[in-house]
């Protein structure tokens, strides 16, 4: 009979100290648990407020900014598009063409190749829009191509800047300049 107590006692003793230590797992599986869950919403705050923070710059800057993606449709316009063309992000998003409808048909050509070159690095130009008032207005045009690290094409990304006030002054300097040359006293 005390060998059977002596086996029961150590059973039950062994039953304690099986259950100590899965409560001990289950308590670090809690704190893993609980301080993942603190990491992850640590990275989501900070997430959302570098989210927060290119929304302010992206739709408060005065140029246009948009990311073109792979299959040429706009996956990002700027506000700031609006401003200079007279139409709202979400019609260049809706409307893959809007934009070449936009620009002037004497420039049109020169822009459809400029967006089809995926190899070059960084491309400027500039060009006239069609304003959906009627305006004409000039756009100094900066993009670049992204990649991801394994270097698939992601599309382009680039700003869109209206420098119709530029142009107008080059023009007035250039018929200044004519009318000096031309002037029969000298200046």
């Amino acid at each position: 009979y005390k060998q059977a107590e002596c086996e029961l006692q150590a059973a039950q003793t062994q039953a304690i100290e099986e259950q100590k230590q899965a409560r001990l797992a289950a308590l670090s599986l809690m704190e893993e648990a609980q301080a993942a869950r603190s990491r992850a919403e640590a990275a989501h705050a900070a997430s959302m407020e570098s989210e927060a923070k290119y929304r302010l710059l992206a739709e408060n800057a005065a140029d246009c900014i948009f990311w073109i993606g792979p299959d040429e449709r706009f996956k990002y316009v700027s506000p700031a598009c609006e401003h200079i063309s007279g139409y709202a992000a979400s019609d260049f998003i809706a409307d893959p063409e809007l934009m070449t409808r936009t620009i002037h048909p004497d420039d049109r050509e020169s822009y459809r190749s400029h967006i089809k070159d995926r190899h070059i690095d960084t491309q400027e130009m500039e060009f006239r829009v069609l304003a959906k008032d009627g305006s004409n207005h000039w756009i100094g045009h900066h993009c670049r191509p992204m990649h991801d690290e394994h270097g698939n094409y992601l599309g382009r990304r680039g700003t869109n800047r209206d420098i119709t006030h530029r142009k107008l002054a080059e023009e007035q300097l250039h018929k200044l300049s004519l009318a000096v040359e031309q002037s029969p006293e000298s200046i």
